[in-house]
């Protein structure tokens, strides 16, 4: 059996910020993406980044940001991706336009094999009606990761649907042939050495868990997020997980 774990990061968008404003040679003159090359070389780690089109004050947005980078995101590509989460931290609706535009503007910045078609979308919002429509665009996805928490409302699923997806772990929706996937771990909320729940469901040998934090984190803890993330890489490898 396979057994696969999936680290992501949202809320993405400080990245292309500082690759901006510092006009960097190379992505990984970013700290945080260095960082993940490190884990990527010493584990053969893999990681998914959920972007927002522009930062919280408006004063950057991906369209600001060259395409001189797109060389090495895409030699990065299998270990790298890129996923549409939002416009911004403030939106509360999210719209098919942002979607299409987000991701054209980051395939733009890197290719598109660096496009992933598993994505969480910001607060989990997505109407059946956007969702459709993502379906039907340029860039249809296959996965929605959904909430680590057994909320009763995940993207357009009814009470119903979403008491199966809290208690299977997944859903599948024929009508937008669309698996829903459940969180398992916040990483800023939890431990990774010593910590039941997560060496319980290494040892369960689940066939995916999915881990993920915030963009934000890795400047409020980022000693406290790198250390996280390296151990989790470090226990994945013990329990012959493939990152």
């Amino acid at each position: 059996m396979k057994k696969n774990i999936h680290i992501s990061i949202d809320d993405t968008i400080n990245i292309f910020e500082n690759l901006y404003k510092e006009n960097c040679t190379s992505i990984f003159q970013n700290d945080t993406i260095d960082f993940l090359r490190l884990l990527h070389n010493k584990f053969n780690a893999h990681f998914s980044l959920y972007c927002f089109y522009q930062n919280m004050d408006n004063s950057f947005n991906l369209s600001m940001l060259t395409n001189k980078y797109k060389k090495e995101f895409k030699k990065n590509s299998k270990w790298l991706k890129l996923g549409f989460h939002s416009i911004d931290g403030n939106c509360k609706k999210i719209i098919i336009e942002d979607y299409i535009n987000t991701t054209k503007q980051l395939e733009r910045i890197s290719s598109k094999k660096n496009l992933t078609k598993i994505i969480r979308l910001h607060n989990f919002y997505g109407d059946l009606y956007l969702i459709n429509k993502i379906q039907k665009s340029k860039y249809p996805i296959k996965i929605l990761l959904t909430s680590e928490k057994n909320i009763s409302k995940n993207y357009y699923l009814s009470n119903k649907e979403s008491y199966l997806l809290n208690t299977l772990n997944y859903y599948f929706d024929n009508n937008t042939n669309i698996n829903f996937v459940k969180s398992d771990f916040r990483l800023e909320n939890i431990d990774i050495v010593d910590n039941y729940e997560v060496e319980n469901a290494l040892k369960k040998k689940n066939p995916l868990i999915v881990f993920y934090t915030h963009e934000w984190i890795f400047f409020d803890q980022n000693k406290i997020i790198k250390k996280k993330l390296y151990d989790l890489c470090n226990l994945s490898k013990r329990y012959e997980y493939k990152l």
